[in-house]
């Protein structure tokens, strides 16, 4: 079952890493970020329901109690996506995406707060190095550089904030299928909220062939990326899939390097490294508490 768990979790981290690509090729359709996010969400809802009652015959019915947390995680990962999406118009994929990998950093200290548990020695030095890398990976020169860290970092607080609700006992024996559904499904509610009161609607302009393009990429990401990772962590655990997730900063630096031409100077590769090996580190020293 562990080996089932890691090559799930490898195949969500290499269709995540392939993420910033199709994201480029999805604005050239005409939608903003905030849009790519929404559709991404929501063209998949209805594959998903009829997966769960034809196929699986899932009760979807939630307790108040379910219902209360899935709507905070489907804000939370809806608020996540649009900024981590937002980020990638102002910095490259590779920087963006090794600051959105705080994100493990972040639950590791809110879960210190809420447990009153004192950081180890090693532990402290890896949250220096993190946090050295972040600001290490800004040019504070450039305001639209700045801009883009903190997306990709407001984009890591939320999705921290998903995970820590996500791992709570009201939901996490919650069927997976379920989860994904309803989280996708309220993201969408508030993203489509958010683009009527900002623009006053939504783009809306595709052809068939462009139509096709988004389901695919809704399809691919949602029921790919996003349903593998949850199947790997309920297999081998938080800590573990943490730890494999974090080589999709380095592939999405080599797939932003290779085809979409992006340019790193030596600085954002050093912060990018710094990133991945702080947070490996705390996941790695907290799986052995």
């Amino acid at each position: 079952m562990r080996k089932k768990g890691f090559i799930y979790t490898v195949f969500s981290a290499i269709i995540f890493s392939l993420m910033p690509l199709m994201t480029k090729r999805v604005y050239s359709l005409g939608l903003n970020s905030t849009e790519a996010i929404f559709y991404r969400m929501f063209l998949s809802l209805l594959p998903i329901l009829l997966i769960n009652i034809f196929y699986y015959k899932i009760d979807m019915k939630l307790s108040f109690e379910e219902f209360l947390g899935l709507v905070f995680c489907g804000a939370c990962f809806g608020a996540s996506g649009a900024c981590i999406f937002k980020s990638y118009t102002y910095i490259n994929s590779g920087t963006a995406t090794a600051i959105y990998f705080l994100y493990p950093i972040l639950v590791f200290v809110g879960e210190c707060f809420a447990n009153k548990r004192k950081p180890s020695r090693f532990e402290f030095f890896a949250l220096i190095g993190a946090l050295t890398g972040l600001v290490l990976s800004s040019d504070f020169k450039e305001v639209n550089n700045f801009k883009g860290v903190l997306y990709a970092f407001m984009g890591a607080l939320a999705f921290a904030k998903y995970a820590i609700e996500m791992g709570k006992d009201h939901l996490s024996k919650v069927n997976n299928l379920k989860v994904l559904f309803y989280v996708n499904l309220f993201a969408s509610f508030f993203l489509f909220l958010y683009i009527n009161i900002s623009w006053g609607k939504i783009y809306l302009d595709f052809n068939p062939g462009n139509f096709f393009l988004l389901f695919l990429y809704s399809f691919a990401i949602t029921l790919g990326a996003a349903y593998y990772y949850q199947k790997g962590l309920r297999l081998i655990g938080p800590t573990d899939s943490s730890m494999i997730m974090t080589l999709e900063i380095l592939m999405v630096t080599l797939i932003g390097m290779i085809f979409l031409k992006e340019q790193f100077s030596l600085m954002q590769i050093f912060s990018s490294i710094l990133i991945f090996v702080s947070c490996l580190t705390i996941v790695w020293l907290g799986g052995k508490r």
